[in-house]
């Protein structure tokens, strides 16, 4: 029994450190008014849905990352298309 709350735990904890994006990578071209960004030397497309999160806990909105800075990022495919859902700046030390 005790094993079983031991993993129990080991799978909350790991569950509550995961990270809130499931790509990284870093802004190589800044947004331009075709509404793409480019990350990693990638090309992805943004939208009014895009949300920019703060490096604060609790998802507070934060500036517009720049050119040359470390972001975390979700996908989501709209007609073959990739656009970014998500995206949060992050300290580049991570």
């Amino acid at each position: 029994m005790k094993n079983k709350l031991f993993i129990l735990g080991l799978m909350i904890a790991s569950s509550a450190a995961a990270e809130p994006y499931q790509h990284e990578g870093v802004i190589t071209k800044e947004p331009e008014a075709g509404n793409t960004i480019i990350i990693s030397n990638q090309t992805y497309h943004i939208d009014s849905e895009t949300r920019v999160h703060g490096i604060i806990a609790g998802n507070e909105l934060g500036p517009q990352p720049q050119l040359g800075s470390k972001v975390g990022f979700n996908l989501d495919l709209r007609d073959e298309t990739h656009y970014i859902t998500d995206i949060w700046p992050l300290e580049n030390n991570e």
